[in-house]
């Protein structure tokens, strides 16, 4: 198990020369340096895969079984098929956020056994309102606008899957911050970004480690969104599991500047380096 003391000895400061849009990603993660630290890279890493594969799958139905001439007609098969896809999925999503809760647990050298609980089911309103509104409400609206057909069928698919998947991955992240509110032997947790956040997520992720002594806000979380929420036991894993770089951007950025002043200033800084907010 690493010690303090070699934690201490790793955390060696790194000089390189990048380009903008390299320095903002830089800041974005933190140097893994400890074995809780990287249970939250690898945590984050199969997280993108799986969100990337729900994507996909979500897109195939939607191009399969939806037919542009016959939109009305044809939605229902799709939105059968992608509620049942988006129930099974977050019952997979579930089960990945209490894994890594255990192996980051034990990687961080904490005796006993905790098993994170699952989440509810997603409502189902909100999934059906989700499926609706960004399907073929999105399509038609395509079409209304001057788009041609294919067009409007692919922004509906990139629409509805993203939506679709931040359902599906509700609990990865709700499974770890609520095992930490009922762990013990949790201090808090932190957001882990992807290596090229958009600024909303690099925003959030800048206020740096949520202690459960705290009154934290909860995970927000935007369409195709790849951070997940990972937990840490010690003021050892607090330090860590945060980018004290993107803590100190947001501070200079946002110097003397408050509320909405204080958030466009960070969005035309992160742009600046090449980066995006999500549509």
């Amino acid at each position: 198990m690493t010690t303090p003391q070699t934690q201490q000895q790793q955390r060696q400061p790194v000089t390189t020369t990048t380009a903008p849009a390299q320095q903002a990603a830089a800041v974005a993660q933190p140097f893994v340096t400890s074995a809780v630290q990287m249970q939250a890279q690898m945590f984050r890493f199969s997280s993108a895969l799986f969100g990337a594969q729900v994507i996909r799958d979500i897109l195939t139905q939607w191009l399969y079984l939806f037919d542009p001439r016959q939109a009305r007609k044809s939605w229902p098969a799709v939105k059968t098929a992608v509620t049942e896809l988006v129930h099974n999925r977050r019952l997979v999503a579930a089960e990945m956020g209490q894994d890594y809760y255990a192996q980051a647990r034990a990687a961080a050298g904490v005796p006993g056994v905790f098993e994170a609980a699952g989440v509810p089911p997603v409502d189902a309103a909100v999934l059906s309102g989700t499926l609706d509104s960004t399907g073929p409400w999105t399509f038609l609206r395509g079409i209304q606008a001057g788009k041609t057909p294919q067009q409007a069928l692919q922004g509906a698919g990139v629409r509805m899957s993203g939506a679709a998947s931040r359902l599906v991955l509700q609990p990865l992240r709700e499974v770890v911050i609520e095992a930490v509110k009922a762990d013990p032997e949790a201090i808090g947790w932190a957001r882990v970004t992807a290596s090229n956040p958009c600024s909303f997520c690099a925003l959030l992720a800048s206020r740096g480690f949520a202690y459960k002594t705290e009154q934290a806000a909860g995970f927000s979380a935007h369409d195709s969104c790849r951070c997940v929420a990972v937990a840490g036991f010690s003021n050892d894993d607090a330090e860590l599991l945060y980018s004290k770089d993107l803590q100190a951007a947001w501070w200079k950025v946002t110097d003397g500047l408050s509320g909405k002043d204080a958030r466009n200033a960070w969005r035309r800084w992160w742009d600046a380096q090449g980066k995006q907010l999500p549509a």
